[in-house]
């Protein structure tokens, strides 16, 4: 789990969505944003029914936990990241490569890599 002070609040999810900048990939959509009002990265999922049963889906969203984890454990810029899955990750490598691909795309949008 994230503390909470790195979770998107629902108000924020909306927020991000509307006018956040998209990443699109394979297993799903990367949206960030920047904001003066935080000091710290906040991180969102949402898990698309489409994946599968709970099972598979709360198994998808601790992947993506653990992989955004790693990703971002170093030091990280202030933005606001949500990302909608609609596909089941088969392996962690190539998520973790994707993701990767596509944080490195928000934070050239916002000029801060």
């Amino acid at each position: 789990m994230f503390p909470k002070n790195q979770k998107l609040s629902s108000k924020e999810f909306k927020y991000v969505y509307e006018r956040g900048f998209k990443v699109k990939g394979e297993f799903g959509m990367l949206i960030g944003l920047t904001s003066p009002d935080i000091s710290t990265y906040k991180v969102g999922f949402v898990v698309n029914s489409k994946i599968g049963n709970a099972v598979y889906r709360h198994l998808a969203t601790r992947r993506l936990r653990s992989v955004f984890r790693e990703i971002l454990s170093k030091e990280t810029p202030p933005l606001l990241y949500e990302y909608v899955a609609f596909k089941y990750p088969d392996k962690y490598e190539s998520l973790k490569a994707e993701l990767s691909k596509q944080i490195k795309e928000v934070q050239a949008h916002f000029k801060i890599v």
